[in-house]
């Protein structure tokens, strides 16, 4: 006799589970996808308006600081937001299959 407690098999398992049918037409699918990227588009937008705001309270931070090693972290932490929302936003968008066949939306 093994000490082991018997194990179940997971495959079994979830081979053996009930699907439900789900079917969406291609037209559902892309009204999918057209919402997402909406809501990504408006997701960078808003990202991109709080980068500009952070950057701008911080270099009034930076114009009325009297501590030069404030100044420094200061401009450094601005330099670092104003870098990294520039990558993101001059990454190229990759064309996948779905985007690439969807009518552009006006």
């Amino acid at each position: 006799m093994s000490l082991q407690p018997h194990e179940p098999d997971l495959k079994k398992i979830w081979q053996n589970q009930e699907t439900e049918e789900a079917i969406m037409s291609v037209e559902e699918v892309r009204l999918n996808a057209r919402k997402y990227l909406r809501r990504k588009k408006r997701d960078l937008i808003a990202r991109s308006a709080f980068v500009v705001l952070a950057a701008a309270s911080i270099g009034i931070f930076l114009s009325n600081s009297r501590f030069t090693s404030l100044r420094f972290v200061a401009g450094i932490v601005m330099a670092t937001l104003l870098i990294s929302r520039s990558r993101t936003t001059s990454r190229p968008r990759k064309k996948t299959p779905l985007t690439s066949a969807m009518p552009s939306a006006t």
